[in-house]
């Protein structure tokens, strides 16, 4: 959310990130590449969860 998130490629449908700290607020969002297509990129919402302390 404030420009530091990680920026990953990945080819599997899963993503398993590193451990996470506790009390703490995550965002993510996928967004699907498809270099074939005429529009090749497709921007995701996104999401946030909390980490239980």
């Amino acid at each position: 959310m404030n420009g530091t998130a990680l920026v990953d490629t990945v080819t599997e449908n899963s993503y398993l990130p590193e451990l996470l700290d506790p009390g703490q607020t995550y965002y993510w969002k996928i967004n699907e590449i498809n270099e074939a297509e005429a529009t090749s990129a497709w921007e995701g919402d996104v999401w946030q969860f909390t980490t239980a302390e």
